[in-house]
């Protein structure tokens, strides 16, 4: 038992590794337990690089669990709504899909150059896909303007693919092409329309993708390792139970 304390409790890091060998140890004499029972009652088991196993739960122990409990450092990202020129309103729109495809909805304002509310709603569109919903969103936002006569919009959106098919004077075939050719005949009623991205949505999203992105792929790594299995023979099975207990002998 003083040998289990001992290495279940050390604070070292194990060795050419840069995780605790105190998380490795209790890892791995778990699985040792766990394979003597598999000999014993499932003798014809697929055989399994333990090591790696071992190795894989440890990474992602690291990983879900003793990541989250760290302090992380908070950043406050001031946003705010920019004014359109003199003259000219801003149309901010969006669309949302809970599945794609899935029940869907869209909202839309509408406020001047000064500020002003002018207009807005929100409806549900029904069962359709995220990049529909946007469509409708934008068609939805034009065809207010064209009712309100307004000559001069800004429209500001945060879905790329929609404003490039919009955006784009070529002939379009398929089910959004419909939506597609409103939103064009809309924004040809209207004297001045300027489609521009927003552009601190989409940049902080990209940044917090990119923060989470090596943890992401380290996870799938390691549990790609964990469920992957080496067919062989039941002697296999015993080497690699014997060489992960050789291996935690060596411990403190």
């Amino acid at each position: 038992m003083d040998w289990i304390k001992a290495n279940a409790h050390c604070n070292m890091l194990a060795q050419g590794k840069c995780y605790a060998w105190a998380h490795f140890f209790l890892f791995g004499i778990w699985h040792l337990w766990l394979r003597r029972n598999k000999l014993m009652f499932q003798p014809l088991n697929t055989p399994q690089n333990l090591f790696q196993t071992v190795e894989a739960q440890v990474y992602e122990f690291c990983i879900c669990v003793l990541d989250q409990i760290k302090p992380r450092r908070s950043t406050t990202i001031t946003v705010g709504w920019v004014k359109p020129l003199e003259r000219w309103v801003k149309l901010n729109m969006d669309g949302a899909v809970k599945g794609n495809p899935g029940m869907a909805g869209c909202g839309e304002l509408l406020r001047d150059c000064h500020g002003n509310w002018l207009w807005g709603f929100a409806r549900a569109i029904g069962i359709t896909s995220s990049l529909s919903a946007e469509l409708w969103a934008i068609r939805d936002g034009l065809a207010r303007c064209c009712h309100l006569s307004i000559e001069a919009v800004e429209v500001e959106v945060d879905a790329s693919v929609a404003t490039s098919l919009i955006s784009k004077d070529t002939h379009t075939n398929g089910e959004l092409s419909s939506l597609i050719d409103d939103c064009r005949n809309l924004m040809k009623n209207i004297q001045q329309v300027s489609i521009q991205p927003f552009v601190l949505r989409s940049q902080l999203y990209s940044s917090v993708k990119d923060r989470t992105q090596v943890g992401r792929e380290l996870v799938v790594e390691a549990l790609a390792v964990q469920l992957t299995q080496r067919e062989g023979e039941l002697i296999q099975e015993k080497a690699e139970v014997k060489k992960l207990a050789n291996f935690l002998k060596q411990g403190i």
